[in-house]
């Protein structure tokens, strides 16, 4: 059954489904008819994206080549990210309000999902780099025949600290004579000595700002404020910088292994800061968007380590936080949308008028912060366990970040939620049945992994013995963690 099932080109079709979405949805001035289609397409290549990662699971690791087109493929590293892009997708364009979406950003979500689709499973590094760049364009924009101002400086803010980074290292690695190096070689590329060093600097640099860690966040929020929500979620949802890291730390091992405790220590104060800036935040939508950022520096903390069960904990925290994360960001622009700038100085009830609304919120910013019964319970719970033993001072401000993440939701849901209703809070908007639907996959999602949680920490443990195995032939101390921390 299985040899049938790799011998289709579901790949093609991942790729292909979005991309004939995006012309559609280009062809219509209508935004109705653009995101009904664009999100029709996007549910389809959702469930085609299931099925061939469960292939890759299912043959226990196996390489997946498309039959079709066989530059593309995916292995342990890259077999659940098409799912997760297209699971932030499809939230987006069944959950985001149509202020915060409009034509423009239908058409920018449609782009981006095709190109990290690709981003995702392709082995050249010379189509890698020209994809990652190509994520920064601003296609929604150019293809609604005009380009929008706004958010255009933080625009090419990101665009400038992601790519230029990478495209040096290319650069660097075309003058070495690399230009065929594959991203999924164990082969590194030979560089002058200390050269490695400097490349994987400015790998983790390009990494650090398409994920919003600190100080290369500023865009993000930026963005989210000013009406371009859908490209910066989709930018930073699926954390394509955790991917850039693994990838090419394959090609620097040695200078992988080096940098990993100054990681550590760049993704622990990163979440720390976003945390206690989310704790100070007067309007809703402010503290939702530096609660995820706190929670991606704890995907890139746990990144960096040696420990087996800290670094399988991160890898699964990653596909639960670009799920719960997305989910948590769109329902409260979906309350901006509905009531204006909310803040949190007092009580304003919604609950009363929109159950399904704060039901969603609180799933979703539950799972955020690490909801027993959800995913991301079970992947924070491996990372502070790998780092209890051999990190205490680590695993302490770790659970001091989670902690505050936590206190931080529960006051943002009941200023918003609960209490006395104000004006207008009982006629405010519920979530449509279309939105409750998609908003039930979502929580599905979180919530199936997280009773059964045995598939998705299996599949990515085996990307964490490859790490491990590579961190070790390159002189870490990988006695299960053991590493010294700066």
């Amino acid at each position: 059954m299985i040899e049938i099932l790799r011998a289709l080109p579901f790949l093609t079709a991942v790729i292909g489904i979005p991309a004939f979405g995006l012309l559609a949805a280009s062809t219509t001035r209508h935004f109705a008819t653009s995101r009904r289609r664009a999100a029709f397409s996007v549910a389809l290549s959702t469930m085609v994206a299931a099925v061939a990662g469960a292939l890759v699971f299912m043959d226990h690791g196996v390489v997946f080549r498309d039959p079709l087109l066989p530059f593309l493929s995916l292995d342990v590293q890259s077999s659940v990210l098409p799912l997760l892009t297209n699971l932030v997708a499809a939230a987006l364009l069944f959950l985001a309000p149509k202020r915060d979406l409009r034509r423009t950003g239908v058409l920018d979500v449609m782009w981006l999902l095709v190109v990290s689709s690709v981003l995702f499973a392709t082995q050249h590094i010379g189509l890698f780099v020209l994809l990652w760049a190509a994520m920064n364009l601003p296609v929604g924009a150019w293809l609604d025949r005009g380009i929008d101002g706004r958010g255009h400086r933080a625009h090419w803010i990101l665009a400038a600290i992601t790519t230029i980074p990478v495209l040096a290292v290319f650069g660097r690695m075309l003058y070495a004579g690399a230009m065929s190096t594959a991203l999924w070689t164990d082969a590194a590329p030979e560089l002058a000595p200390g050269d490695d060093i400097i490349l994987f600097a400015l790998v983790v640099f390009a990494s650090m700002g398409r994920m919003g860690v600190f100080p290369l966040h500023v865009w993000f929020p930026v963005l989210v404020a000013q009406d371009r929500a859908p490209r910066s979620i989709m930018l930073l949802g699926p954390l394509s910088g955790a991917y850039l890291i693994l990838r090419f730390g394959a090609l620097f091992p040695e200078a992988f292994a080096r940098d990993l405790p100054w990681m550590a220590v760049i993704g622990i104060v990163s979440a720390m800061f976003f945390a206690l800036v989310a704790l100070g935040q007067k309007g809703q939508l402010g503290a939702a968007t530096y609660l995820v950022l706190s929670q991606v520096g704890l995907v890139f903390m746990g990144m960096a380590d040696t420990n087996a069960m800290s670094l399988n904990g991160a890898l699964v925290l990653w596909f639960a936080q670009g799920v719960a994360g997305t989910g948590l960001l769109v329902m409260a622009l979906g309350v901006r949308a509905r009531r204006g700038a909310v803040l949190l100085d007092r009580f304003h009830g919604l609950v009363a008028g929109a159950p399904h609304l704060a039901g969603a919120h609180f799933l979703f910013g539950m799972a955020v912060v690490g909801l027993p019964g959800t995913i991301t319970f079970v992947a924070e719970d491996l990372i502070a366990h790998g780092f209890v033993h051999h990190h205490p001072w680590l695993s302490a401000l770790y659970v001091l970040v989670t902690a505050l993440n936590a206190v931080t939701y529960l006051r943002l849901f009941g200023r918003v939620f609960l209490g006395e209703p104000t004006t207008g809070a009982v006629g405010c908007p519920d979530l449509s049945v279309e939105e409750r639907g998609a908003a039930a996959v979502l929580a599905a999602t979180l919530i199936i992994t997280g009773i059964v949680p045995y598939p998705a920490v299996s599949a990515r443990s085996r990307t964490t013995e490859d790490l491990i195995s590579m961190e070790c032939e390159s002189g870490a101390d990988c006695e299960i963690s053991g590493r010294e921390f700066p």
